[in-house]
Formats: C-alpha cells, structure tokens, sequence
C-alpha cells in the first residue's frame, strides 16, 4: 500500500512537478512525472529575457517575433517601451527599415515624453529613412533630435551625421 502526492513548484524555466510515494515498506520512493507545462498567466520578465537573448545572439526574426509576443501580452509593462525599441532595432539588423520606421513611430506616439530611448529611436528612425532612400525625412529628423535633446548622444550622432562640429 502507498500513497502518493504530486508537489510542484515554480522557477523561471516553468512549473515542475514531482511524484513522491511513501511506501509502508520503504521509507520513501521518488520518481519525477514530465514536466507540467505553467499556466499561461505568464512571466513579463522570463519573456523579456527570451527575446533579449534572442536579440543578443543575433536571431532577430525570433526577437521580432518575442517582441511582439511581449508587447500583445504585456502592454502596460514597464518594459515595453524598452520592447517596443529593441523591436525596431531588430528589424533594423534585418534591413526591414520601412517596418523599424513604423515601430520607431509607434514608440514615438506612444511614448512621447520618454526622454532616455526617445532620442536614440527618433535618430535610429532617419538612418531607417536614410537607408531607402529618404533624405529629406532623416535629415528632418536628425534636426528634430539635436533640436530637442541636444545634450544626448543621439543628438551628437546626429550633428556628426550632419556635418555639424559638436
């Protein structure tokens, strides 16, 4: 005769679950039941890290991908802005540069009075421009950037792309 109990507990990878047996005449016999798969609930941070390290290792079709992931389950997140940004950079690497416009512009009007990854999206947006084509636009944009965050990094991009002596 035994009994048997299922404990389980959460980490970062997912829920796992074990099996554990007492046995009247053993004092105990362990075994380990497949792993049970979380409740869809989710973990912001765990998914943000899966797309990071996917951007990280270079598989940016995957990070687009888990970035969107992100941004559809976790809309409210403090990390979306961040999300939204490293989406855009993504796409960049794939030289998909009319899709980062459109991200970089969804980071714009949702996040206008951000004042730390605005600069640096609003001048990764002219390059975008710049690299179909589209002069006028980046320059335009690259004025806008040393305009109105002069004491950024963007913005001394910006000056060197545009000739200006800092």
């Amino acid at each position: 005769q035994s009994v048997t109990w299922k404990v389980c507990y959460d980490d970062p990878s997912g829920r796992k679950a074990f099996e554990v047996r007492l046995l009247e005449t053993d004092l105990t016999d362990v075994t380990i039941s497949e792993e049970v798969p979380a409740p869809d609930a989710g973990n912001p941070t765990l998914d943000y890290r899966r797309a990071q390290d996917a951007f990280r290792g270079e598989q940016f079709s995957q990070a687009v991908n888990l970035y969107d992931e992100f941004l559809q389950k976790y809309p409210n997140n403090p990390q979306a802005l961040d999300a939204l940004f490293w989406k855009a950079t993504a796409q960049m690497r794939m030289d998909q540069h009319r899709a980062a416009i459109a991200s970089y512009n969804q980071l714009r009007q949702q996040y206008p009075n951000d004042r730390e990854l605005l600069p640096s999206a609003i001048f990764n947006q002219a390059i975008a421009h710049s690299n179909i084509g589209e002069r006028s636009a980046a320059v335009e944009l690259m004025e806008y950037v040393v305009e109105q965050y002069p004491l950024t990094q963007a913005a001394e991009r910006a000056r060197r792309a545009l000739g200006q002596d800092s």
